[in-house]
Formats: structure tokens, sequence, C-alpha cells
């Protein structure tokens, strides 16, 4: 008792402590209980167990009392419910005391000498004690009935920690005998365990408590609560009733209360600004600006204010402007040099072009306007000229019928044989008739149109080509559906030669970097490129001027020897003007100049004369008058690249094998010197022509031949 007085009087001078909080959100209680049980012990056994002899014939009841404390937990629900949970310790002792009438019982004389009688009535007390401790949780309902009157229904689970008992039955009369024995007391145990007890006990628990506020939201609150058994204590039939007499002590927990900070931040914010009627500096403030923002966390709560002042600097008028630009040539390598001396070249370059003698058909098809090749109309032929062909391969390729048709016109004595052939597959299979119409197709049109003499032109047909690209394959069945051109003079498809002369520059680039310094801003600028009379580029815009880039080869070209003239023109917001100029010095090296100066020069010239079969990389007769037209524009001087190639058919470590051997039999047929060649076998890893068509991958069976020859 003492220490619960004690422990009651920590708490009711803490929750005096708490009374500051009472603005605070309650989150829920906690606090203790303490109280006196009264227990009602229901039973109906005549013994605990065999082992412990007992001559009751049946115990019924018992009364005791005990203990009660422990804490509390509660948490409201909303204004009339709240719900909590009680735990501690329960003391539910109780002792059983019947008394008993016995007959025609045998005792002995207390005094000697200790005869046996026989006794008509003796009555006995039967005495058994019990001592329950038990451990508990409690949680319960709570609701309002009116004012600070709540009713309570819970349930309480127990543990039976502690369940012993001390018996004896005890001769109360007559006074002068005992039993046989000896003794007025006989069948007696002390402190023994209850055999088979039940550990876990569960009761329902029904109650009232009345609520006396002691502080800020505190209370001590007498209640009575009845606990009603649910559970035997052991294997016999004996249950605990009990009625509490307790008193609740509640304190509040509150919600964490936000601890609000406040503080201030100026910031400033000034503008200079240039006014020309002012004659000395100040500063003015203009406008002021306030802002509150509320930043929370877990602990506290900022209010801060953010003044904001924002100022004017005022300062005399003094307007200047002064432009300058830097002038680099970037090489192709992007390094850069300042004040170049610009130099255009000529470069002459003639390139040649092989002629595929074919003329592919789609599989089935006769018709010549199933094919690629351009037609012209009969009345345009005289105004037909290789020198204007587009610079392309396969679109030289695509007139491979007016080149033709243009050179037997200009060579009577030329003749050609056209052989139609098959894919043999399919709908082609042996079909000679078919071959023969493709072939007799070409005829007509170089008859027709160009008025050829029908007997120099031959038609005949054949199944497969003579050199058929593989039968099996897709790529070769489309490709061996075609006519066949070959002529008693090389001329006629000999390959078509272009002729150019490349500009190129050193440096190719220039950059133009514009240096100003305004105290007014810039309105406008322009900057001009001339060169004599002639304006070469004109950059202009709004606002401050941004690196310029002039690519030298991009037409219009520099065309004289005299320097460049770069000149940029700014004003400003002020409407003050500037111009500053700066010269580029440029060097001409045409292909006249350079030779009448018998200066180093080169000309470069570019093959692709040779067509090789598929997978072969043989020299044949055809290709020996091309590669001693070839062999004729090298000089011991020239540097010469050859470049092979293959189509797509074929692995890539294949092709490049392929190539090699094509680039090598050209190399030996040529006798150039090995310091004077560079080999490049590329095979199928860059695919010169669409290989989806027949003759893109024609032509990719060939090599590149640049030659690199001085000119003194």
């Amino acid at each position: 008792m003492t220490k619960f007085i004690k422990v009651s009087l920590i708490l009711l001078v803490l929750s005096s402590n708490l009374i500051f909080s009472q603005e605070r959100a309650i989150q829920f209680y906690l606090g203790g209980y303490f109280g006196l049980n009264y227990n009602n012990h229901i039973a109906s056994f005549n013994k605990l167990d065999e082992k412990y002899a007992n001559c009751c014939p049946k115990f019924k009841s018992a009364v005791g009392s005990g203990l009660s404390i422990g804490g509390l937990f509660e948490k409201g629900i909303n204004e009339q419910f709240s719900w909590g949970l009680k735990f501690g310790f329960s003391q539910l002792d109780g002792t059983f005391s019947p008394k008993e009438i016995i007959g025609n019982t045998e005792l002995r004389e207390e005094a000697p000498p200790y005869n046996t009688i026989l006794v008509q009535r003796a009555e006995v007390e039967h005495y058994l004690s019990s001592k329950l401790y038990t451990l508990g949780a409690e949680p319960y309902i709570s609701y309002n009935i009116f004012d600070k009157l709540n009713s309570i229904v819970g349930l309480r689970l127990s543990y039976l920690y502690e369940a012993s008992f001390s018996q004896k039955e005890k001769l109360l009369r007559p006074n002068n005998v005992t039993f046989v024995g000896g003794s007025r007391i006989r069948n007696e145990y002390k402190n023994e365990e209850i055999p088979d007890k039940n550990a876990l006990q569960l009761f329902g628990d029904i109650g009232l408590s009345y609520d006396l506020k002691i502080g800020a939201n505190s209370y001590m609150s007498p209640a009575i609560n009845f606990y009603i058994p649910f559970t035997n204590i052991s294997k016999v039939d004996w249950k605990v009733n009990t009625v509490q007499f307790a008193l609740n002590l509640k304190f509040p927990i509150y919600e964490h209360k936000l601890i609000t900070l406040r503080d201030t931040i100026f910031e400033k914010d000034t503008t200079v600004i240039v006014d020309k009627s002012v004659k000395t500096e100040f500063v003015r403030l203009t406008k002021t600006t306030r802002q509150t923002k509320i930043i929370e966390n877990e602990k506290d709560k900022i209010e801060r204010t953010i003044i904001k002042e924002y100022y004017e600097r005022v300062l005399p008028k003094e307007v200047f402007l002064e432009i300058s630009f830097d002038v680099f040539g970037v090489d192709k390598q992007g390094k850069k040099t300042k004040n170049p001396t610009l130099i255009i070249e000529e470069v002459e370059t003639e390139e040649g072009f092989p002629l595929l003698p074919y003329v592919f058909f789609p599989s089935g098809e006769k018709s010549l306007e199933k094919t690629k090749m351009r037609r012209i109309p009969k009345e345009d032929t005289p105004k037909f000229s290789e020198t204007k062909l587009e610079w392309n391969t396969l679109e030289i390729y695509y007139q491979l019928l007016n080149i033709i048709g243009n050179r037997l016109r200009n060579n009577l004595k030329a003749s050609i044989t056209l052989t139609g052939t098959n894919n043999n597959t399919g709908i082609e299979q042996n079909n000679l008739q078919l071959s023969l119409e493709r072939a007799e197709a070409v005829k007509n049109y170089l008859v027709g149109v160009w008025g050829i003499e029908p007997q120099r032109i031959k038609t005949q047909a054949s199944n497969l080509p003579a050199k058929p690209t593989n039968p099996v394959i897709p790529e070769g069945i489309e490709e061996n559906s075609r006519v066949e051109i070959t002529s008693n003079d090389a001329n006629i498809i000999a390959p078509v030669y272009m002729n150019e002369i490349d500009i190129i520059a050193n440096p190719p680039v220039i950059e133009v970097r514009p240096l100003i310094q305004t105290s007014a801003g810039i309105k406008e600028y322009k900057l001009d490129i001339s060169q004599g009379n002639q304006t070469i580029r004109t950059n202009e815009g709004k606002g401050m001027p941004e690196q310029f880039v002039w690519e030298i080869v991009q037409s219009p070209i520099p065309k004289l020897e005299q320097e460049a003239i770069i000149t940029l023109k700014v004003e400003d917001n002020e409407n003050q003007v500037k111009t500053y100029s700066k010269n580029i010095s440029i060097q001409q090296k045409t292909i006249r100049k350079k030779r009448e100066i018998i200066e180093n020069d080169y000309r470069i010239e570019r093959y692709s004369l040779i067509l090789f079969d598929f997978d072969k990389s043989t020299i044949l007769e055809i290709h020996k008058p091309v590669l001693e037209y070839i062999q004729s524009k090298i000089t011991p001087n020239s540097k010469v690249k050859i470049y092979g190639y293959a189509d797509r058919t074929g692995t890539l470590e294949y092709n490049r094998e392929l190539a090699r051997r094509r680039s090598e039999e050209v190399r030996n047929y040529l006798k150039i010197k090995p310091e004077n060649v560079e080999l490049y076998p590329i095979g199928s890893d860059e695919l010169l022509f669409d290989n989806n068509i027949p003759e893109g991958r024609s032509y990719s069976r060939t090599v590149k031949i640049e030659i690199r020859t001085p000119i003194f």
C-alpha cells in the first residue's frame, strides 16, 4: 500500500506539470490503477487429486481478497466511446472451510490410556486455502453514460504464474478425543502446487467508473469491476468470480505542438541605369515587396518573412562603343590560324565510268518499258551527248542504250550482238522464245529511235548467260534475266570519261569573331565580305553579333587574286554607328597559272573501268584495252591507289579476299612500282551501290583506281 501511495503522488505531480499543455490536442492517456479484489470461489470437487487425501464430501464455495495493480492505456474514439488496455498483477486468493458432522467414527481418547471409542457425532472442518497470482492484459471499451460516469465492457486474459494450496482436516469436537493417529488434524498438506492448473485464464469484465479531475485533463477514477470467469483454475470444477474496487489514474499525452519561429530576411536588388540628365551618381529605392512563407517540419514551424527592396543606381550618361574582330583560318583538323592567307586552288580531275553491257529484265518480262533503261524520243537523239550526262555511275548506266546508239551512229563500221537470256527457272525455264524477244526489244529501240541499220545488230537467244551469276540464289536468278551486248569494236562499250576542275581552299573555313564593347547595347549589325565590286557574303541581324563562319568553296567563290575585305558595321541603342574593316590576302592557283609559272600541282584521275564477272577476279580480254588506257595515264611520278570491292553475296571475310585478288590482278597488269601503289581490299564492307538491284550488284564487282600525278 505504501508503494502505491508513493507512485500515486509522483503521478499527481507529473500531471500538475502538464497543465501548460492544455491548448494541445490529446493523443491518448497513460496511467495506472490500484485495486482491492473480493474473490468469490465457486466449486464442485472433493479433492484436487487422488494423491492428496481428503475426506470432504464437496468443496462448493470460498471467499478471499487480494490486490490488483498495473498500468493502463486509453484512447478516445469519439465523444462517448473510448478503448483501452489495462495490464498488470491480480491476486485471486480464496479459502474453503466447510464443516461436517460425522458419526459412528472411531476416535482415540486424548489422555492415557488412549482408549479407542466409537463417537456417534463428531464435527470436523475441511480447510483448503489457495494462493492464485496472475499477470494479465485487459482490453476494454468504455462508454460515457453521462457527465463523468462511464460503463466498461472488456475481457481479461491472464497468465496464472502462481497456483498453490494448503489443506487440512481439523477435529472441532468433542474436545477430548483425537483421530486414531493421535492428532486432531489429518490429511494436511502445505504450499503444494495445484495439480494440472490452467495457466491461461479468461474472464469477462463489466464495470463502472467515475472520472474525478485532478489536473489539466488528468483524472483519478474510482471504479468497480466484476470479472466473470470462463475457465477453471485446474482440472476440477473451480472458478473465481472477482469484484474489484479500483482507483484508476489517467494522464494525457498530447500531440506534438509545433514551436513557431519567426525570422525576417532582407534582400536587395540593384539595377544600374544611365541617365544623361543627371550630373552625379545616386541610389534610390523604387519598390518594396513582402512575402511570408510557412515552413514546417516535425519539431517546429518557421514563419519566414522575405522583404525585398529594389533600388536603382543612377549613373551619369557616359556612352561608348568600340568594335573590332579577329579573323581565324580553320583547317580540316580544326586547327586555327589567326589572320591567314587564303589560297584558292583549281585541281584537274578526270574520272572514267565503266559501261555495264547488260539490260536487266524483271522475271517473265520482255518489254523494254519494264526495264530501267532511259528512253528518249527520236527527235532528241541529235542533242544527246555523253559529256552532258550526270556525273553518276548508275545514271550513266541507265543511259546505256542511248550511249550505244550514239556510238553506233558515229561509227558506221561497228556492229553489235544482242544475246537474250533467261534465268532458266519457273516460268522462264527453257524459254528461249522469251530470251529472243528480249533481244529483239533492245534491237527495235536502237533501230527505231537511233536509226541503226538492222543488219548491224545480230540477235540470239540462250537459257542462262555464258557466265551466269549463281542460279540458285535470288540475286543470281534476278541477274540472269538479261540481254548481253557485245561488239566487234571495243569503243562501242568502252567506259564514259568525264573531266572537271575541282576548287579547293586552304584553309577551307574562315571564322570572324566580333569584339565589341558598348555601354548602351547593340541595336543592329551588318557584316559584309567583298572582293572588288562583288559582295561575296552578307550577315546582318539585331542585337549583339555572334561568330560568323565563311565556307570558302560555297558559291560565290572569290575569283580574283586580290584581297577580300571584311567589314563590320554596328549601331548601338543610342544611334551611334561604328565601322571596322580588315583585309584577307587571297592567292589564286588556277590550272593555267600553275602551268605558266611551272609550279608543282597534281592531276587527279579516278577510274572504275573494270567490272568483274560474278565471284571472279580474272582479267578478261575485254578489260585489257581499258587497263592499257589507264596504264597510259600513269607516269613514274604518279601515286596510285587501288580499291577492291565486291557485292553483298558471300561472307564479309570471303568478299575481302575476293577484293584483294581483284586488286592484285589489276596491279600486276598495270606493272606499277610497289612503292607507288597502295591496295585497299574493302570487299562488301562498303557497298558502292544499292545491292537490292541487279545493276547495283554488278557495278559493285569492281576496282576503283585513283591516280595522282604531279603537274610541272
